[in-house]
This record gives structure tokens, C-alpha cells and sequence, in this order.
């Protein structure tokens, strides 16, 4: 069985790496013949730094081979099923009035997830109450 191996076209050696991505270089109105080049991950982001567009709405270069992005480090999500665990710690958690950005930071989730939950909380009244408003709003245990 045969088989064709990619290898990145701009390095310089015997040995070259496996090529990761394919680069296409066009006009963008079809008129002429686009360049095309393998290039291993290292020549990959030499040349989108070189073809990067300032300001404009170009994709973001390529992070990780293989798989998904792995998102923002840092925050983790929860379980299915473990909200209401989750939700009498952050009422135990809120003794004395915290803000939400510090509850989230202790707990290690996003913002947004935290304001899904602490939304949640006072809906079913389950033992926190807002204190305040706007940026000088406050959670506090009841």
C-alpha cells in the first residue's frame, strides 16, 4: 500500500517535518492561480505573522494540531446534575456580601456561568438576596 506523506515545503534539510496546514495565497476574486504550500506548525505561524491583517476581521492563527481548542484556561465547567450542589455553596460561600466577579473567581467559573447561577438562586429564592445596584451590587445570604 502506498502512501503519501505531506512535508512542510519551506524547511531545509534532509529531514523535514510533517506538514500541519496548507497556505493559500489568492486575490480573492478567482482571477489567478492561488499559491499553495504545506507548511509544518512553526513555518505556519512565521507566515501568518507575516500576512496578518491589522484590525481587520482575519481568523485567529492556529493554536493546537488535532482536536478542539481547549477555551479559555482557567475556568472549568460544572457537571451535569451538579447545579444545586453547586448553588448551596455559593449561598454558604456568601455570608458577608460578595460581588459577583469575586464569587466566580473563588469558584473558578466564568462570569457569565456564575451570573446564570446566582439569576437562578433568586428565582427560586434560595437564600441569597441582591444588595445594591449596578456596579455597587452586592449577593448576600438571608
Amino acid at each position: 500500500m502506498k502512501q503519501t506523506i505531506l512535508v512542510c515545503d519551506w524547511c531545509v534539510g534532509p529531514v523535514k517535518p510533517t506538514a500541519v496546514g496548507l497556505l493559500t495565497l489568492a486575490n480573492g476574486r478567482g482571477t489567478r492561480d492561488a499559491l499553495h504550500a504545506d507548511l509544518c506548525k512553526v513555518h505556519l505561524k512565521v507566515a501568518w505573522k507575516m500576512f496578518h491583517i491589522r484590525g481587520g476581521s482575519a481568523p485567529p492563527p492556529p493554536t493546537s494540531v488535532g482536536g478542539a481548542s481547549k477555551g479559555k484556561q482557567g475556568h472549568k465547567r460544572l457537571a451535569r446534575g451538579q447545579g444545586k450542589v453547586f448553588r448551596g455553596k455559593v449561598v454558604e460561600f456568601a455570608k458577608t456580601p460578595r460581588t459577583r466577579n469575586e464569587i466566580a473567581e473563588h469558584f473558578g467559573i466564568s462570569k457569565q456561568l456564575m451570573s446564570y447561577h446566582l439569576q437562578q438562586i433568586l428565582k427560586t429564592k434560595g437564600g441569597l438576596k441582591l444588595v445594591g445596584k449596578g456596579n455597587m451590587s452586592k449577593y448576600v445570604q438571608e
